[in-house]
C-alpha cells in the first residue's frame, strides 16, 4: 500500500502528468480540502502554544510575585530593625548626656532593664546591676526624665525595682509652686494621685512634683511629674490630685541608681 502511494505522489508530480486534466482536477480538489485543514490545525496548534506560553508566562509572573513580596517583608523587617536600633541610640545618647550633665549632683551607677513584672505601667523591673556594682536596697531610682522608683532587692549581678506606678509606692512629695507636701501613690494604671494635700492649698495646671525634702526613702529633689487635674476627694478635707509622670514607664531603657 505505501508502495503504491509513493508511485501516485511521484506519478502526480510529474510535469505532463500533473498538467493532464483528470490529474489536474484532483490536485485542485485535493489542495481545496487541505487549504482550510491546515489553516484549522495551524489556527489550534498558535492557541495550544499561546495558551502554553500564557500558562508558563503567569507561573513565572506569580513566582516573581512572590519573590517581590519576600522582598519587600525581609526590607520591612531590616527597616524595623534600623528604627529600633536608631532609637535605641537616641535613648543610650540621652541618657548619656543626663549622666554627664547630672543635674541632681549624685553619684549615679548606670544600669539597663533587663525584665518587667506586672504590666507596662506597673509593678517592678529588673536591673542588670547588683551588689559588686555597688547597688544596695533603698537607693533610688531615676533616669533623665525624673524618678522611676526605687530598688527593693539586690543580688550580686543583678537588682528589682519597685516602679513608682506599682500600687506598693508610696513616696513623699511636693508640690513645686506652694511646697505643700502631700504622698503620691501609684496603682493607678498610667497616672499618679497625690494624697493628703489640704483642701484651700492653690493648685496650678501642670506644676511639677517633686521628692519632697522631708523625704526619707528616696531622693529629694527628684521629679516625679505634672499636675494633670485637681478636685476635692470624698471627706473634703483634701484635694484629689491627678499626676502625669514625668517618666515615660512604658519605654523604659537605661536607668541610674543614685548612690549617696
Amino acid at each position: 500500500m505505501a508502495w503504491i502511494l509513493l508511485i501516485l505522489a511521484l506519478a502526480l508530480n510529474i510535469g505532463k502528468v500533473q498538467k493532464s486534466p483528470p490529474v489536474s482536477f484532483l490536485r485542485s480538489s485535493a489542495i481545496a480540502l487541505y487549504f482550510p485543514l491546515q489553516n484549522t490545525a495551524a489556527f489550534f496548534s498558535d492557541q495550544v502554544v499561546g495558551f502554553y506560553h500564557f500558562v508558563v508566562y503567569s507561573r513565572n509572573l506569580n513566582n516573581q510575585n512572590i519573590e517581590l513580596r519576600k522582598k519587600i517583608e525581609k526590607l520591612s523587617a531590616t527597616q524595623k530593625v534600623f528604627e529600633n536600633l536608631a532609637e535605641e541610640n537616641y535613648s543610650f545618647r540621652q541618657a548619656l548626656g543626663f549622666y554627664g550633665t547630672n543635674p541632681y549632683y549624685f553619684d549615679l551607677i548606670p544600669a539597663e532593664i533587663i525584665g518587667r513584672g506586672g504590666d507596662s505601667t506597673s509593678g517592678t523591673a529588673m536591673i542588670n546591676k547588683g551588689s559588686k556594682a555597688g547597688v544596695k536596697a533603698g537607693l533610688s531610682v531615676v533616669n533623665r526624665e525624673g524618678l522611676v522608683g526605687k530598688v527593693i532587692e539586690v543580688s550580686p549581678f543583678s537588682s528589682k525595682i519597685l516602679l513608682l506606678t506599682s500600687a506598693q509606692s508610696v513616696v513623699s512629695a511636693a508640690l513645686s509652686h506652694t511646697h505643700t507636701n502631700g504622698a503620691v501613690s501609684g496603682g493607678y494604671g498610667g497616672i499618679l494621685k497625690m494624697k493628703f494635700v489640704p483642701e484651700d492649698t492653690e493648685i496650678i495646671t501642670r506644676e511639677s512634683v517633686v521628692v519632697s525634702p522631708s523625704s526619707l526613702d528616696y531622693q529629694r529633689g527628684v521629679k516625679i511629674g505634672e499636675i494633670s487635674s485637681s478636685g476635692k476627694s470624698a471627706d473634703s478635707l483634701f484635694l484629689d490630685i491627678s499626676i502625669k509622670p514625668s517618666v515615660n514607664f512604658s519605654k523604659l531603657g537605661v536607668v541610674f541608681i543614685c548612690k549617696p
